[in-house]
């Protein structure tokens, strides 16, 4: 599950969670897993400098564990990834992106020319 808000112009958030259930496997079974990420969005400035805050696994809940048995033996493991991991990112935005007032005039210009189907003049 992935979810994008916004709480104002210059704040958003992304949230993704995600799960997956308990599987049977050949020799025994494996338990759900889940996880949960957090992220947040500030712009300042016109848009120019963001800042960005991240968690991952805020719930410090990516492990796997799992059970295999047979005839005479009994397994069961637990694996724990990185665990809970926090971030901060700091973005600025040089020069102008946005396309030049003349530069789009004169793009709608030569698509109207295009349009009128070769000059003909009645």
């Amino acid at each position: 599950m992935l979810a994008n808000f916004l709480l104002s112009k210059t704040l958003s958030g992304q949230i993704t969670g995600e799960y997956e259930s308990p599987e049977l496997v050949a020799q025994g079974s494996q338990a759900a897993k889940y996880s949960i990420d957090l992220g947040l969005r500030k712009t300042f400035m016109d848009r120019k400098l963001s800042v960005s805050l991240m968690a991952r696994d805020i719930l410090n809940s990516n492990q796997h564990s799992s059970t295999t048995s047979g005839a005479g033996f009994s397994q069961t493991s637990e694996t724990f990834f990185h665990g809970r991991m926090y971030g901060v990112t700091l973005s600025y935005n040089f020069g102008n992106m946005k396309p030049k007032v003349v530069d789009m005039k004169k793009k709608e210009g030569t698509q109207d020319m295009n349009m009128e189907g070769g000059g003909e003049q009645l």
